[in-house]
């Protein structure tokens, strides 16, 4: 045998004696009893173990199944007592939206009167202004005369001398510049008690008014307020009558309904 030869020879010995031990093996397991080849079905396999085995592997570690917990009252008393506070908590807070609308609504609405009555105020001033200046420009010929037949043609609650001189006309003068543009509250029910409101008004020669201003309220705000209006605008009358030599003339006027 030639030395290449050997080497081979020698492999191929070991390899033979290596699967002569293999298949020893593997049928002195398979011939063991309780065993069963890997490729066997379950059924089969689990034939071949022993009963008590098999209970034994369907145990749990320990001696008996664990207990299932029982409900606890006490929590679903205090689950049941949480909701009944959050359903509380919603209706009060429902509450507490409806109840905050309303004032809103009510704030509004009071808004929205206030700003009419503004409004009504600012159009008696703007007529007791527009009719002072229709009077500003009237001749004062015409205007004595016109004075004159009026006070004539009415009685009026003036009649006074002053410094030797009827001032009556004057005083006529006066309360139609002061009452002309006076807009009688229509919001004042009839049946409301006589209401009456005062201004002491000054006047210079040469006709400026130099004070006007409520000396008496009659307690009622719309009434003042709408008096007030209608003097606003007046800063100027015809001069003092011939005659006349006072630096001023006072007089009240009264305005009631």
């Amino acid at each position: 045998m030639s030395q290449e030869k050997r080497p081979f020879l020698l492999h191929l010995t070991l390899a033979l004696v290596l699967h002569a031990g293999l298949l020893g093996a593997f049928f002195t397991i398979w011939r063991t009893p309780g065993s069963k080849p890997s490729g066997a079905p379950l059924e089969e396999s689990i034939s071949w173990m022993d009963p008590s085995e098999f209970a034994q592997a369907l145990r749990p570690s320990g001696d008996r199944l664990p207990a299932i917990p029982e409900r606890d009252q006490e929590s679903d008393i205090a689950l049941a007592k949480a909701g009944r506070e959050e359903e509380a908590q919603l209706l009060e807070e429902a509450r507490l939206r409806r109840v905050q609308e309303a004032a809103r609504a009510r704030a509004e609405e009071a808004q929205r009167l206030e700003a009419q009555r503004k409004q009504r105020l600012q159009e008696a001033k703007e007529r007791a202004r527009r009719l002072a200046q229709e009077r500003a420009r009237e001749s004062p010929t015409s205007e004595e005369a016109a004075q004159s037949q009026a006070a004539e043609s009415a009685p009026s609650p003036y009649r006074s001398q002053r410094d030797g001189v009827d001032m009556t006309a004057y005083d006529r003068v006066i309360e139609r510049a002061f009452k002309e543009g006076w807009q009688q509250p229509p919001t004042i029910p009839e049946t409301e008690d006589l209401l009456r409101t005062q201004v002491k008004v000054v006047i210079a020669p040469d006709g400026t008014i130099r004070e006007k201003e409520l000396s008496l309220s009659s307690g009622n705000r719309e009434l003042d307020q709408s008096v007030e209006a209608a003097i606003a605008p007046v800063d100027r009358i015809a001069p003092f009558p011939e005659g006349y030599r006072e630096p001023t003339y006072e007089i009240v006027l009264t305005y009631q309904m």
